[in-house]
């Protein structure tokens, strides 16, 4: 059976198998010697926002993959605290 699509209002630190449907309103590198990143803000079709990012180990595998403007759906991924 295929998972429902969640909203970005659902989503929460509770668990990990998640699914949603964005688009990449913005993105950009963060280039930090110690610890560079791909960051992102993600848009559902309700208009909410959340940011996102890909840390440096993973940036050659997802950068050539994103890009700004365009929809993907993403499943089981992890959501933390930006406090």
């Amino acid at each position: 059976m295929a998972r429902k699509v969640n909203f970005i209002e659902e989503i929460n630190s509770t668990k990990d198998a998640w699914k949603i449907k964005v688009r990449v309103i913005g993105l950009w590198r963060v280039d930090r010697s110690s610890a560079p990143s791909l960051e992102m803000i993600f848009m559902d079709e309700n208009g909410d926002k959340i940011e996102a990012v890909v840390k440096n180990y993973h940036i050659s595998q997802w950068e050539p993959q994103l890009q700004e403007g365009q929809s993907y759906v993403g499943e089981n991924f992890e959501v933390v605290s930006n406090e």
